[in-house]
C-alpha cells in the first residue's frame, strides 16, 4: 500500500554526501544495515550545469507534486474532470489526443476529456518554489509556472 503523505510529510527530503543501497552490507562485519531507499534528485541549483556534483545537497520534490505522467514536477496542473486525478495539462491533453478518453492511471473509459486547472496543488507548488530560492526543478526552463 502506498503512503499518502499529509501536508507536514511535503517537506523537501535533503540528502548529503553518498549512501549505501537499500539492503547493502556494512563492510566491516558483513551485518546488513537498515539504510534507507536513495532517492533520485529532481532538483537542481539554479545556474547549476552539472547535476552529478558529488557532495552537493539533493532536494527532492515531495511526490505529491510530481505528475504520474511525466514524473516531474507539477508546472501546469489540471485535474481530469471526471476521475480527480491530477496532471500536467500538456501530458494529459497529449494523452487523450493519442489514447481518447481513458484514464491514463486506470485505463479506465472517460465519459469527457474535460480538465480544469488544480488550484490548490498549484499554490502548494508555487510555496514549495518560495521555499528553495535556488531550485529550478528538472524540465523546466525558468522557475515561472505556466
Amino acid at each position: 500500500a502506498r503512503h499518502t503523505p499529509d501536508f507536514h510529510s511535503m517537506a523537501p527530503v535533503v540528502m548529503r554526501g553518498r549512501g549505501r543501497p537499500k539492503g547493502s552490507k556494512n563492510k566491516a562485519n558483513g551485518a546488513s544495515a537498515p539504510v534507507p531507499a536513495l532517492k533520485r534528485g529532481r532538483g537542481r541549483p539554479k545556474g547549476s550545469k552539472n547535476r552529478k556534483t558529488p557532495d552537493a545537497d539533493l532536494v527532492v520534490e515531495p511526490d505529491v507534486l510530481v505528475c504520474p505522467i511525466t514524473r516531474t514536477m507539477f508546472r501546469d496542473p489540471v485535474m481530469v474532470f471526471d476521475s480527480g486525478h491530477t496532471s500536467e495539462r500538456s501530458a494529459i491533453v497529449s494523452h487523450f489526443r493519442r489514447n481518447g478518453a481513458k484514464d491514463p492511471l486506470t485505463r479506465l473509459a472517460l465519459s469527457s476529456t474535460k480538465v480544469m486547472t488544480n488550484w490548490a496543488v498549484r499554490q502548494i507548488v508555487q510555496d514549495w518554489l518560495d521555499r528553495h530560492p535556488d531550485v529550478t526543478p528538472d524540465d523546466w526552463d525558468s522557475r515561472e509556472l505556466l
